[in-house]
């Protein structure tokens, strides 16, 4: 067993506690940290690097590409390497800083090694190592290091190492190329990438009578040849003074500064949000950065730092945990990622548009799981994924439209938005068949967030976000008239029609929503499927109903589902006013999915490791807090602040920035209600804020549990183009008596029995 303590320190920070976590000892690599800044990500100790973008293998084998971890350089005393390190090793996190710390006291000296992918250089990772001489001694000391990259990769063909000196500093050099196309129809070229790093000598030393000395190594990695170099040359000119740390430093300050999210009152909670947000911001694009970003290639569950090896840890796919998972609290703190997100949906279009085509339906249909090119690279493990997770393509698309809603981005809107929302609004038009005798339009053969379920109809999930798809897709071809092609687009009067008309399942007898056609009551599911109608997509519907949903579905979940159910249930149980049960399940979203020491979370419960660092549950926790506890919900045409509350145990909630229209908003709650301070005002859009109906004039009034405050653009923006409606399957949904289920079961039997 490998023991730790974690301690509560970050010294001379301005910053609160929480921000920094030492162990004693090294946990398994499973629940080691991963650093990364968007660009490139490992991680720590590991023997991988990995690109955002970079992928090798063929269909469901493509992965992350492999780079071995030059950059792997330790200390040889404190080296994981090392059957027992030293005792006085200390490891540290320190995600106020973005850094991985080692500390080893000896009676000669005290070493520091630091190591950090850099936030502004972020083509390069540094290395660090500190001596300090200890007493009164004069000789010189030497500690020994150790470099350790890996096997050979499997994923490149790599040049010879040749040397190059930069700046005085002298560097390998190799080009490698990867072995496999994820799929020649997208991919016609091998992906190349150019690697420098330094080769560490074996022991550093300190020399006799010097007081101290900072040894740093460097590894650039990018695309470009000329980029990699140019960070290093720029790197290695801030030497002077530390400045290349105190450059990084101050990036994760700015972060923190502006997107922090603090409680007071519960360190497990205040622990858990600011590594949530730590992990997931990792792996986004660094918003200021020495050289411009390459396009952004999206969120895998396990981040930027895994999914290096074949057929494990998702192997770095997007799925729809980055739309519904994590784009939501991204896109409230900082719209400029939501959109980099989108971006990556824009550029693997092809593959979406040729799917669709493929697989017999019109438009653009999305694939379950993608990488590099957008073809779907499911593993071969899991055919009913591919066949029938077609909400994904809604998922998207309900996410490009909160981005609009939040942001009134009609640049996106134009130059990839409505494309998007016509495209898919096609593959759901050419998906639904009319059923004469509900008449109503029905959806065969999915599979909805539940995946224990496959091959069902009516989804209830399923139906209601294709029916916002269609909604918003009506509306986009209205502000978007300028820039579409109408003439091509004969059935966008059908859209409003069939997202009205299609079929929402109602058990009347028990007043809640059947998963789907022929679902049979205390049927164990895997996660929250049915339930997502409260939030995210806030289905109206009656009150008692929601609570049904919530409770009943809560029974029949297995327990070693993902986290981001139970964040779910803690948003709807705060909108029906049902507290307590909302604290009762909050702990239940975050702690047991967290590992200790370094507050890695993981995809599954405390007895099993799934995923690590998985960031999908980061995100459905963070909107547990700031969609539930805080009550920011995002409409069609307002934010709202909703009945606002302080999380179990806290005295305190503050979440730096929420933005909203180019408007930034500070929300510091506590016992005593919450404190809303515009920070940053956008000139133009002026906004009408008005808290229970009534117009706020300058300062906006604390507001209670009993409140809600919205804010909303002043003046309509979109002339005679309607927001979407809400309303799925007409006025009323399906309702189903006893009978009716029967009946619905022994249909759904024979449509899927024939299929």
């Amino acid at each position: 067993m490998w023991k730790y303590l974690v301690i509560l320190a970050f010294c001379g920070a301005t910053l609160a506690d929480n921000y920094a976590f030492q162990s004693t000892s090294l946990p398994p690599q499973d629940v080691m940290p991963t650093l990364a800044n968007g660009h490139i990500g490992f991680v720590v100790f590991e023997h991988s690097i990995l690109v955002n973008g970079l992928y090798n293998g063929f269909m469901g084998y493509s992965h992350r590409a492999r780079i071995p971890n030059h950059a792997n350089i330790q200390l040889r005393n404190c080296a994981n390497s090392t059957t027992t390190p030293q005792d006085d090793c200390l490891y540290e996190l320190n995600i106020a800083t973005g850094v991985f710390r080692t500390t080893l006291t000896t009676p000669t000296v005290n070493a520091e090694h630091r190591v950090y992918a850099h936030r502004y250089f972020n083509r390069v990772i540094v290395n660090e190592f500190r001596l300090t001489r200890n007493g009164a001694g004069t000789d010189a000391v030497t500690l020994a290091l150790f470099q350790d990259a890996g096997d050979p990769s499997v994923d490149f063909t790599f040049s010879t190492a040749t040397e190059e000196t930069i700046s005085g500093v002298t560097f390998q050099k190799v080009m490698g190329q990867t072995i496999d196309r994820e799929d020649p129809n997208y991919q016609k070229d091998l992906r190349s990438i150019n690697v420098f790093y330094t080769t560490a000598p074996q022991q550093i030393i300190l020399a006799q009578n010097q007081v101290q000395i900072t040894v740093r190594f460097l590894t650039s990695v990018d695309f470009d040849e000329a980029v990699a170099r140019k960070d290093l040359q720029d790197a290695i000119a801030q030497y002077a003074n530390d400045q290349i740390y105190t450059n990084h430093e101050t990036r994760w300050q700015e972060f923190w500064t502006n997107y922090g999210i603090t409680v007071e009152g519960d360190d497990t909670l205040a622990r858990s949000l600011h590594t949530s947000l730590f992990f997931l911001a990792s792996s986004l694009p660094s918003l200021t950065t020495n050289q411009p970003n390459t396009d952004f290639y999206g969120l895998a569950p396990a981040g930027l730092g895994r999914g290096g090896v074949a057929l494990a840890e998702y192997q770095g796919h997007s799925f729809w945990d980055t739309e519904t998972w994590m784009q939501p609290p991204i896109l409230m703190l900082e719209p400029q990622w939501s959109r980099d997100l989108l971006h990556y949906r824009h550029i693997t279009r092809e593959a979406a548009q040729k799917h669709a085509k493929e697989t017999g339906w019109a438009g653009r249909r999305y694939v379950w799981e993608s990488a590099y090119t957008g073809r779907e690279v499911t593993p071969p493990c899991c055919p009913e994924v591919v066949l029938f997770q077609h909400h994904i393509t809604a998922d998207i698309v309900f996410a490009a439209r909160q981005h609009f809603f939040a942001t009134h981005d009609m640049d996106y809107m134009r130059e990839e938005g409505c494309l998007l929302a016509v495209e898919s609004a096609q593959f759901w038009e050419s998906r639904v068949v009319y059923n004469t005798e509900t008449e109503r339009y029905d959806i065969h053969g999915v599979m909805g967030p539940d995946e224990d379920h496959h091959n069902v109809s009516n989804n209830v999930f399923t139906n209601v976000i294709a029916g916002y798809n269609l909604y918003f897709s009506d509306f986009a071809t209205c502000v978007c008239g300028e820039v579409l092609n109408l003439q091509q687009y004969q059935v966008v009067q059908e859209w409003n029609k069939i997202a009205h008309n299609l079929a929402l399942l109602y058990d009347e007898d028990h007043d809640y929503h059947p998963q789907f056609d022929g679902y049979e009551r205390e049927v164990i599911i895997k996660q929250a499927d049915v339930v997502l109608l409260g939030f995210p997509l806030q289905y109206p519907m009656a009150e008692s109903t929601k609570k049904n949903n919530l409770n009943y579905y809560a029974g029949v979940t297995r327990d070693d589902g993902p986290a981001m159910t139970w964040s779910m249930h803690v948003v709807g149980y705060l909108d029906i006013g049902e507290v307590e049960a909302a604290a009762n399940t909050f702990s239940r979203s975050y702690d047991d999915y967290i590992r200790r020491p370094f507050m890695v979370w993981s995809e599954v419960t405390e007895q099993f490791v799934g995923a690590g660092n998985f960031i999908t549950g980061a995100g459905g926790f963070l909107q547990g807090v700031m969609n539930g506890y805080a009550g920011v919900r995002l409409h069609q045409d307002s934010m709202t602040i909703e009945r606002p509350r302080l999380p179990p145990g806290t005295t305190s909630l503050t979440i730096n920035r929420v933005s909203y229209l180019g408007s930034h908003f500070r929300l510091a709650l506590q016992q005593n209600g919450l404190v809303v301070t515009v920070t940053h005002s956008n000139a133009d859009i002026p906004l009408t804020i008005t808290l229970n109906d009534q117009a706020v004039q300058g300062e906006i009034p604390p507001i209670t549990s009993n409140d809600v405050l919205t804010i909303k653009a002043t003046t309509y923006p979109w002339g005679t183009c309607k927001l979407p409606s809400n309303i799925i399957g007409g006025a009323e949904s399906i309702k189903l008596t006893t009978t009716a289920i029967l009946l619905s079961t022994v249909i759904s039997f024979f449509i899927m029995s024939v299929m």
